[in-house]
């Protein structure tokens, strides 16, 4: 029950992935970052080694834990492949995801013509997460990101720099969460 109420404020809120100025980007314990790196990720970024690592909290209650892998644990770049990990430790619906990324990319590049086509490929690559679920973003190449969820594909997003568009809401300088996005690139 406190998992819908925390999911309903997060979801009235506009805000379920990324929140406002209560939250706090707390470094992973020890253990949590020397978990090893994820199947997927080793199968599909050459010498992956963890980068940097954060976790998301709104109001004290852990949202998930999020991961950076990156060739080597080379200095992020968005002109190198790299994998961006979530952990989910509350559920969020596939409706609330896409709705969060789509508020996160207006906020984050204003309106732009194809944010609807974007969406609706999103759409198809998020399922629905409860505590415990993992998505992993592939950043491979600059007009792809392949989505896995639970170490499964569930798709092979393409669209003209879609990497650094999508995955800026938690890689960037501008991402809502600062503090977040500079321990997840290792700075």
């Amino acid at each position: 029950m406190q998992n819908g109420i925390l999911t309903r404020a997060l979801t009235r809120f506009g805000i379920p992935l990324m929140c406002l100025a209560i939250l706090s980007a707390a470094p992973l314990r020890a253990q949590d970052a020397a978990r090893p790196v994820p199947s997927e990720v080793e199968a599909n970024l050459p010498k992956a080694e963890l980068r940097g690592s954060a976790q998301l909290r709104w109001l004290g209650f852990r949202i998930y834990d999020a991961r950076l892998f990156t060739s080597n644990a080379a200095a992020f770049d968005w002109s190198s492949p790299f994998a961006l990990e979530l952990d989910y430790k509350r559920g969020f619906s596939r409706k609330q995801l896409v709705s969060a990324t789509g508020k996160e990319l207006t906020r984050l590049e204003g309106d732009q013509p194809d944010q609807p086509e974007i969406l609706q490929k999103l759409n198809t690559c998020f399922n629905t997460v409860v505590a415990g679920d993992r998505f992993v973003a592939l950043g491979a190449a600059k007009d792809r990101v392949d989505f896995l969820f639970n170490g499964k594909r569930t798709c092979k997003l393409q669209h003209p720099d879609i990497r650094q568009r999508v995955l800026s809401i938690w890689l960037s300088d501008q991402a809502r969460d600062p503090k977040l996005s500079r321990k997840l690139r290792g700075m």
